[in-house]
């Protein structure tokens, strides 16, 4: 799919249908949990599951979202915008320039700077990736929560209804 077909489709989807869009990820599958969990936080907001999977579904019939495994869902993958190779391509230029000139004045096996630049970067989207599974663990968990809670909530209405059943046959 070229960028031109990808804006021309999306501009017939509806402005939440966009943020989920803007929220399923390029390389990876996502299950739908995940895909609201990253909608949530980015809009600030609480959003329904089901408007979720609605704007999925819409997506995935417009061609631009596309369902790996039943439930996991990532982008279709648009010729001509590869952000990797975009970004490796600045990198690499980046290194070139740098490599021509001295990293530390006097210290011959001092890394330079870009490597260790490099090296962060490696360690800072670790630690993003840990933090997204929290965050979808903390999620689930909610959602457990939130499914026990009704559970008891339905329990409590039924034995209501007996407690006043019960009253009503020892008045009688």
């Amino acid at each position: 799919m070229t960028p031109a077909k990808l804006d021309a489709k999306l501009q017939g989807q509806s402005a939440i249908a966009r943020k989920v869009y803007d929220a399923v990820p390029i390389q990876a599958a996502w299950s739908v949990p995940q895909i609201v969990g990253a909608v949530r936080r980015a809009t600030g907001g609480s959003v329904d599951h089901r408007t979720v999977v609605g704007c999925l579904i819409a997506l995935k019939s417009g061609g631009v979202v596309g369902e790996s495994q039943p439930g996991l869902f990532k982008r279709v993958e648009v010729k001509g915008m590869t952000v990797v190779g975009k970004a490796a391509q600045e990198y690499e230029s980046v290194v070139k320039a740098v490599g021509s000139v001295p990293s530390f004045v006097g210290l011959k096996n001092a890394p330079r700077p870009i490597d260790v630049i490099a090296q962060i970067t490696v360690g800072l989207t670790a630690v993003c990736e840990q933090l997204r599974k929290l965050v979808t663990n903390l999620e689930d968990a909610a959602l457990l929560i939130e499914g026990s809670m009704a559970e008891q909530d339905a329990n409590l209405g039924k034995l209501r209804q007996l407690q006043t059943l019960l009253k009503s046959l020892s008045l009688a």
